[in-house]
């Protein structure tokens, strides 16, 4: 049914629509109770962006048709995944135990090879111009899975008149510490 009111509708109780609403309603909507929504939340001339609903305790955030954000049952915020195995590439997560939040950057891959990324956190501009980071990586040894994970940190800053960071500090995999040096 058409809705003559183009600059406010206040609803109060329930309103259905079960074959889906095509119009359009100009203006501010408020509902005095719950707003209930069955799946997602589409942007108009913009279908493959949506706010979806996806299981039981979860939002999730959409763009180009692509899963990009969610935030799970258990209240972390993963980016460009759905769960938390190891295959994930970011999980954020709060904590109110001893331990505190945290913040687990993986690479989508369960053996790398050796000097392979496993993660980095840049730092810039707001033109996306990297100016330091810090990174990790595979650092030789025998990778197992969930086990055995020989790894490096390094640091890395831009030089005046530079346009890219080079490395300047690197934490081995056995503890070797390098200032100004790839080889400790």
């Amino acid at each position: 049914q058409s809705v003559g009111i183009s600059s406010f509708i206040q609803v109060v109780g329930v309103v259905t629509a079960t074959q889906g609403f095509d119009g359009n309603i100009t203006g501010i909507i408020t509902a005095t109770g719950d707003f209930s929504i069955a799946d997602k939340i589409v942007h108009t001339g913009d279908t493959n962006t949506a706010i979806r609903f996806p299981a039981t305790d979860v939002v999730s955030f959409e763009t180009s048709g692509d899963e990009r954000l969610r935030v799970d049952s258990s209240g972390r915020l993963l980016m460009g995944v759905n769960s938390t195995s190891f295959t994930t590439r970011a999980v954020f997560q709060g904590s109110s135990s001893g331990t505190g939040g945290s913040i687990f950057i993986a690479r989508n891959q369960a053996t790398p090879s050796d000097g392979a990324a496993l993660g980095t956190i840049f730092f810039g501009a707001s033109n996306h111009s990297q100016a330091s980071r810090i990174a990790s990586a595979r650092d030789g040894g025998t990778w197992t899975a969930g086990s055995s994970q020989p790894s490096r940190i390094e640091f890395a800053t831009t030089a005046d008149g530079a346009s890219l960071p080079t490395e300047r500090l690197r934490i081995t995999s056995a503890g070797q510490i390098g200032i100004g040096t790839d080889n400790p």
